[in-house]
């Protein structure tokens, strides 16, 4: 069926995917015209912007309720260990987000008893909207070991509206009933935080 454009515009004779490849391209969409339902099928690095993994590179031994201050490090030591984007910036235990954003913050921790009976074992995020000056618990996860040496694991998540790179800081915590060992490697990831930036505030 030949094309063809009336006197009032229309044009008929085009029928859906009638088109050669090529005809259409980016610069002749309008903004509008491309909704997130269209989009849905875009590649993951088109959404997510930045992902970055940290991990706490040496054992320690916590007892009682203690933050995380040192020992941090991205963890890239392995070439196939990826990231995405701008990095987290860490600064005694206390991280500053590198833009504003949606961020899905997930953190693990495992460790021991050495001498048994310990009723819990576990990691918090602590989160602050007033650059640090003051926190709030907005995850805590705990487990257990009842056995000499026994292996005790967690994880906690939480999404943040991050809408202040100089007002919200996260900083994580550890809590134990009496002594346990908490494990670190900065290889293989034992205790440590994955950050992403799901989207936009």
């Amino acid at each position: 069926m030949p094309i063809v454009v009336n006197g009032t515009g229309t044009v008929t004779g085009i029928s859906v995917g009638g088109l050669p490849d090529g005809i259409v391209d980016t610069d002749m969409l309008a903004a509008n015209a491309v909704t997130s339902a269209k989009s849905s099928g875009l590649a993951t690095t088109n959404g997510i912007t930045m992902v970055d993994s940290w991990v706490v590179t040496t054992s320690f031994t916590a007892n009682g309720s203690g933050d995380i201050t040192s020992n941090w490090a991205r963890h890239p030591v392995q070439s196939w260990v990826g990231h995405i984007g701008s990095a987290m910036t860490e600064s005694s235990g206390i991280f500053t987000f590198p833009s504003t954003g949606m961020y899905m913050v997930i953190n693990d921790i495992c460790g021991s008893t050495p001498d048994g009976a310990r009723t819990y074992c576990g990691m918090r995020q602590y989160y602050s909207t007033d650059g640090g000056s003051s926190y709030n618990t907005a995850s805590s996860h705990y487990s257990q070991g009842y056995n000499t040496n026994a292996h005790w694991e967690g994880s906690g998540t939480v999404i943040y509206d991050v809408s202040s790179t100089s007002n919200n800081k996260i900083k994580f915590n550890v809590e134990t009933a009496n002594t346990a060992t908490v494990f670190g490697n900065a290889a293989n990831k034992n205790t440590g935080v994955t950050f992403i930036r799901l989207g936009d505030t």
